[in-house]
């Protein structure tokens, strides 16, 4: 299983497994987990070659469909051969890279966003949220401070909860608001907001000698913050960054 660059030919480092979270072996999809992040704006593809097995230790074949487009042979569908017109240049792309289309079993490609397409959203609230804080910082709200015991906690010195005040781009205040966007497509802002917030520190902060990197985390939508990061975990990792 390969990711190639389109313009340089460049493999993407990655790992490829079964879905494991799916318990019907007929629905498992395969994942494919690039190690480090795609080039903006590039054109990638994907080649899946002859190897790959089933749970049952047989050969994967190419699907009838893929193989069609794959050996230029006519079909009656208008939708798999224009499929196989634009798919063309990936074949023409595999036979540069010494890559014999006869033994891919499956490819596709696709191309990543710009920098400025997948950041700029962020961007713009991160400016325009910044100017709209006061100049002491948003304000805080029931503020919980914890001191752990080392026997307990070896991992963590202090632990800070509570709720801050800061600029909303949501479409409302309840869990069901999505981002809201203008006439532009851009982030709207909407109003001040409480969100809650969790901040751990590491043990070994009580004895460095620099100042310590700052990691901030999102959690996922079905949990919280102090779920998140109170985790032994994220303990860990936090003590390690040190």
């Amino acid at each position: 299983i390969w990711i190639l660059e389109y313009d340089t030919g460049k493999r993407v480092p990655l790992f490829a497994e079964v879905d494991a979270n799916e318990t019907d072996p007929k629905k498992a999809g395969l994942i494919i987990r690039p190690q480090r992040p795609l080039r903006f704006n590039t054109r990638h593809v994907v080649v899946l070659r002859q190897g790959i097995l089933d749970a049952k230790g047989a050969a994967l074949e190419a699907g009838d469909a893929f193989k069609r487009a794959r050996d230029g042979l006519t079909t009656q569908s208008k939708e798999l051969e224009a499929e196989a017109i634009r798919l063309k240049p990936v074949f023409a792309f595999l036979i540069k890279q010494k890559i014999d289309p006869k033994k891919v079993i499956l490819a596709w490609d696709f191309h990543t966003v710009s920098q400025k397409a997948a950041t700029q959203w962020l961007t713009t609230m991160v400016t325009d949220g910044l100017a709209r804080l006061p100049s002491d910082g948003p304000k805080f709200k029931d503020i919980k401070i914890t001191n752990p015991d080392a026997k307990t906690e070896p991992d963590q010195l202090r632990k800070i909860s509570g709720k801050m005040l800061v600029p909303s781009y949501l479409t409302s205040d309840k869990q069901t608001g999505i981002l809201g966007l203008d006439s532009k497509n851009m982030p709207k802002y909407r109003a001040d907001q409480e969100f809650a917030f969790f901040v751990n520190i590491p043990r070994c902060a009580e004895k460095a000698t620099k100042p310590l990197p700052v990691l901030i985390c999102g959690h996922g939508l079905m949990g919280d913050p102090e779920t998140y990061l109170d985790s032994k975990l994220h303990k860990g990792m936090a003590q390690k960054l040190c």
